[in-house]
């Protein structure tokens, strides 16, 4: 649940704290009298909870939102609003539509992906949006209470709406952090970490030489080794799904570790690919693996005690990384870029299409009609998807 002291009709300002930006009950603590505050609730949808509060009081005129931020993104609640959903969340931000939104937020302006993403979300709310292209906070980290931009950049603010400074302006002067993400904990393990995946209280960590290291992270500042399984190869992947981690473990293929008991995970079963698993996916009864000397191997795990190969797709280049969506399987294929591959059939997967990036690719996410490769040589490569059968040589 989030929190707000109740507001009242007169009131045309209101503040939106994420609880996530360190000390944010301080800075609620010195919002002036008058001004109406909202503490967002870290475990919800940041954006549905401001859409909300602001479809029950239309009076409002002024919102300003003080969550951690970065180019074209601000982390709200358990969610982000950024390019990539804007467009998502148009229903719930017909509620943002006032007269000015203030976003302070580190860099959330900032370059091209900062431009475009206060662009957007003026289009949608038609309220004039001030952000930072700069860190925002404490001047001993880089900070500063400037917003840099506005736009439309030919208005100024409608009416008499207060910048932060004149709502909590004796806090601003001792306030300790930024809005931008910290470090708020580490653990060293003892081998190389190569890939990861939180589920509840745990981290399970792809550790190369140290296999699979299961980490608590209840308390995120001080992380504890809670379990650790010594895998046969080096494992470079990891996904958990209900009471078993699959792990990609290069020479060694696919291991199937039993977590139910995270303090002494043991092994339940293993396929050994015909080359080096790098990258796993777990879908249904499949696990989809990035074989670099074999393409994509789909093996049956519906007997995690004996997982049998299904399918594969020998893809052009050497497969480092997957992810499933629908009936496709998008593969990070080293120099042969990304390659989309239909896996309707998973006994005869099919090149469907595929898209040449510059250098290496080494890992990929799709969200919507994107999908977003890293790129050894040219960094994040953003391709549409949305006709996979297109091909660029």
């Amino acid at each position: 649940m989030f929190s707000n002291s109740f507001l009242r009709q007169t009131a045309t300002t209101i503040v939106f704290i994420d609880a996530s930006v360190s000390d944010y009950q301080t800075l609620q603590t010195g919002v002036v009298e008058g001004v109406k505050s909202v503490i967002i609730s870290p475990n919800q949808d940041g954006i549905e909870q401001i859409s909300q509060i602001l479809q029950q009081h239309p009076h409002i005129t002024t919102i300003h939102i003080l969550s951690h931020g970065a180019p074209g993104c601000l982390y709200l609640g358990n969610s982000q609003l950024n390019l990539t959903n804007i467009h998502n969340y148009t229903q719930q931000l017909q509620h943002w539509q006032r007269q000015n939104i203030l976003l302070y937020g580190c860099n959330v302006a900032a370059g091209d992906a900062g431009e475009e993403f206060i662009h957007k979300l003026h289009q949608i709310t038609n309220a004039t949006i001030s952000a930072s292209t700069t860190k925002t906070g404490n001047a001993a980290l880089g900070g500063n209470w400037e917003l840099e931009v506005n736009i439309p950049v030919t208005e100024t603010f409608h009416g008499t709406s207060l910048h932060l400074s004149d709502i909590v302006a004796d806090t601003l002067h001792s306030y300790q952090g930024v809005f931008a993400p910290t470090l708020k904990g580490n653990y060293d393990t003892s081998g190389v970490a190569f890939g990861v995946q939180v589920v509840g209280n745990y981290a399970y960590v792809a550790d190369y030489y140290s296999g699979l290291q299961i980490i608590d992270i209840s308390n995120p500042t001080t992380p504890t080794l809670k379990g650790n399984y010594d895998t046969s190869g080096v494992a470079t992947g990891v996904q958990v799904v209900g009471n078993y981690a699959y792990v990609a473990d290069q020479l060694s293929g696919l291991q199937i570790i039993d977590i139910s008991n995270p303090t002494t995970p043991i092994l339940k079963g293993n396929y050994d690919t015909s080359g080096a698993a790098l990258g796993v996916q777990v879908v249904g009864n499949y696990a989809y693996v990035a074989d670099v000397y074999s393409g994509l191997q789909i093996i049956d795990i519906s007997n995690p005690t004996t997982p049998t190969l299904k399918g594969n797709y020998d893809t052009s280049g050497w497969a480092r990384g997957v992810q499933v969506v629908g009936n496709y399987a998008y593969v990070a294929d080293t120099h042969s870029g990304l390659q989309i591959i239909d896996i309707s059939n998973p006994t005869n997967p099919t090149l469907k299409g595929n898209y040449y990036t510059s250098g290496n690719a080494l890992g990929v996410q799709v969200v919507g009609n994107y999908a977003y490769v890293a790129d050894e040589s040219s960094g994040l490569q953003i391709i549409d998807i949305s006709n996979p059968t297109t091909h660029r040589y």
